[in-house]
């Protein structure tokens, strides 16, 4: 029997000895035992926990050590995180708050003067602006009104980009001279005018120069749709081709200059204002032209296939057409500059110009569309005809279905309403006509957005080529 096995078994004796002796005493004095007997069995138990059985003293004494060591460890621990909040302490009373407050305050001060200066720069450019503005303003009235010559170096070199041209036609059985103008387009001898000017031509083409020298011109290629038509001279002389800007840029209300030769009076100078940007025109009920420049300059016959000048001498436009004076004086239109840009090189390089076509016909969401169809806005553009076999058809799209009359016209309703043409939106017929012929290419796949029974769907659609009128 080991060392437990011994004080148990001397235990249990005891413990029966006391049973035994209890038995003569009486139960009045069984409480006076009883406590000792617990705190006993008490120590006896926890001896069992500590000392498993069969453990000796020797191991009992290495796990009394262990547990010293922990407790070494936990206080070393306990001194290194005191050691540390002391240190927080003793950082927290070195703080000096004051001069950390006049930090703050020089910064401030700091930045207020640098506002300060910045206003004064702001200041000294909108009085550079201003007087920018004056100056403008002064040299457009000294244009306009004096007569000592000033500005006669500007409206010469306009003259010499600008021809007359002169159409033996033949139209209707009758033989006539059509007259208009046109401009050096390049010093190969390219020139531009409108398509109408020559499209009957029958026994010839005469380009008159500005200093009066004539060629013949021959008509090598065209463009019907935005009245566009490129002629072939042999230059005589050193040619002056002209300077194009940019028409997305012009303003309602900008000075600009026509020059052209109204009625075969050749180099003839009018001015105006843009009344407006972002018409459509139909030359002869075709395809509409976007982008077109609404202008009040005097413009006649003749004057066709001249050029529309803003006040840096760059051409903004071509003059297209003018209204008939029955209904109207002082509008007239131009071919914006930004179609001639990118027309006129494929033109010259490959005889035609290939339009996107999608194969609809289309109507304004006018307030009377808006309420028949239950629209919330007059945004977008209603599909009254998808023609058949064309890209619209194909992709699905929907034309009116049900014919409703407002005021003088009448239109089919019902059918999709175009919101958005890939990542652009659309507002109306000029901006679905401008993006689709300035931005994509027949081929091109382009992502529509419609409004169907309420519903937004968007539909894939790849754009064919117009067909030829």
């Amino acid at each position: 029997m080991d060392f437990n096995g011994k004080r148990i078994y001397k235990s249990k004796k005891i413990i029966k000895k006391m049973l035994e002796d209890d038995s003569k005493i009486k139960k009045s004095n069984l409480g006076f035992y009883l406590p000792f007997i617990i705190i006993l069995m008490a120590g006896f138990f926890l001896l069992s926990v500590f000392r498993p059985p069969g453990a000796s003293p020797d191991q009992f004494s290495l796990k009394i050590e262990g547990l010293s060591v922990e407790l070494e460890e936990l206080e070393a621990r306990l001194g290194v995180l005191e050691a540390n909040v002391a240190n927080m302490s003793s950082t927290i009373r070195g703080l000096n708050f004051s001069s950390r407050y006049s930090e703050l305050e020089s910064l401030i001060l700091a930045n207020h003067d640098r506002s300060l200066w910045e206003i004064a720069t702001l200041q000294e450019d909108f009085d550079d602006l201003r007087e920018g503005l004056l100056k403008i303003s002064h040299d457009w009235s000294q244009l306009e009104n004096d007569d000592d010559g000033a500005g006669e170096f500007s409206i010469a070199s306009l003259f010499e980009s600008v021809v007359s041209i002169q159409v033996a036609s033949f139209s209707d059985g009758e033989a006539y001279v059509s007259k208009g103008s046109g401009f050096i387009y390049s010093e190969n001898g390219n020139i531009v005018t409108s398509y109408h000017v020559v499209e009957n031509e029958a026994w010839g083409i005469e380009v008159v120069f500005n200093d009066g020298s004539i060629s013949e011109g021959s008509l090598v290629a065209y463009d019907d749709d935005y009245d566009i038509a490129l002629l072939k001279v042999k230059p005589h002389k050193a040619l002056t081709p002209v300077s194009f800007g940019n028409s997305s840029k012009v303003t309602v209300g900008e000075p600009v200059a026509v020059v052209g030769n109204p009625f075969g009076y050749g180099s003839t100078l009018t001015t105006g204002i843009v009344s407006q940007t972002q018409r459509t025109l139909s030359m002869d009920e075709k395809y509409l032209i976007p982008g077109i420049i609404q202008f009040d300059a005097a413009a006649n016959y003749g004057n066709s296939g001249g050029l529309l000048f803003n006040w840096e001498g760059q051409v903004i436009g071509m003059v297209a057409a003018d209204v008939n004076p029955m209904y109207g004086e002082g509008v007239n239109f131009a071919v914006p500059s930004n179609i001639l840009r990118y027309v006129l090189p494929v033109v010259l390089e490959d005889g035609r110009f290939r339009h996107p076509y999608i194969g609809i016909v289309m109507k304004p969401v006018s307030l009377k569309v808006m309420e028949a169809m239950y629209l919330n806005s007059t945004d977008g553009v209603l599909i009254v005809e998808v023609f058949d076999d064309s890209p619209a058809k194909a992709a699905g799209l929907r034309g009116g279905s049900e014919s409703i009359r407002y005021i003088l016209e009448s239109t089919k309703i019902g059918g999709d309403v175009i919101l958005r043409i890939d990542d652009e939106p659309i507002y109306d017929m000029e901006d679905l006509g401008s993006f689709i012929d300035e931005h994509r290419s027949p081929g091109d796949q382009v992502s529509i957005q419609i409004l169907r029974n309420g519903r937004k769907k968007t539909v894939s659609l790849v754009l064919g080529e117009r067909p030829s009128s």
